[in-house]
């Protein structure tokens, strides 16, 4: 109760108690850096090929499957995920966290242009 009282008897000194402690608090707030989500780079490739006017069975035979197989073989990758829908195709690669994505992009690069494909089939790495 002593401090109920002290307040009670002294309001300025309590308003500017808690106005000084509200400033601090902004002041620290503001000038201490957070920082809650690392900069991560994960090692991910992503294939997006377009195929005008295919049907998503003309896509997985004559774009999905000969990616794949080449692809599929890259050292380091972890899983390869593909969709195929119509007049598109999406492959998703993810590495290993050892793997350097740098150097493994000189490759994907590479297979994609051994790849045979149609001549209307458009690809893009990222």
């Amino acid at each position: 109760m002593r401090i109920s009282d002290f307040s009670i008897k002294r309001p300025i000194f309590t308003l500017v108690t808690m106005f000084l402690v509200l400033i601090l608090g902004v002041v620290s707030l503001l000038n201490i850096p957070l920082k809650l989500i690392p900069d991560l780079n994960p090692p991910v490739g992503v294939v997006v090929t377009s195929y005008p006017g295919a049907s998503p069975d003309e896509v997985v035979e004559k774009v999905t499957k000969p990616l794949e197989e080449n692809l599929a073989t890259l050292p380091g990758i972890k899983t390869l995920t593909s969709t195929s829908q119509e007049s598109a195709n999406f492959i998703l690669m993810q590495f290993s966290w050892t793997t350097n994505i740098d150097e493994i992009q000189s490759e994907v690069i590479q297979r994609l242009d051994q790849t045979q494909l149609p001549d209307e089939a458009d690809k893009r790495d990222l």
